[in-house]
């Protein structure tokens, strides 16, 4: 992550980031005999989640991939992250593919 980091164009780095957590989570998936990727994004949340940049990930990925919380609102999926507990682990800080 740290390597693609510093290699590649800043402007470019979130769907390229991205592209590459799809094709490791397929391979895991695959790996676990998985049929399908479930993802936490919801459209318009923030730049990297527009209807285009969603079909770029997606582009690298053969399997289908279910987005439950794609039309909730950020404090419907804070209060769901903190249900499963997830939240903390999405909060810690990080220069990422989600920021």
């Amino acid at each position: 992550q740290l390597y693609i980091y510093d290699k590649c164009p800043h402007d470019e780095l979130t769907i390229i980031m991205r592209r590459y957590m799809m094709r490791i989570a397929e391979k895991i998936a695959r790996e676990r005999h998985c049929l399908s990727l479930i993802t936490g994004e919801s459209v318009g949340q923030v730049a990297s989640q527009t209807m285009q940049s969603l079909a770029a990930t997606d582009a690298v990925c053969n399997m289908p991939v279910f987005r439950p919380v794609i039309a909730f609102d950020k404090n419907e999926i804070i209060e769901i992250a903190e249900k499963i507990d997830t939240f903390e682990t999405s909060i810690q800080p990080f220069e990422d593919c989600c920021t």
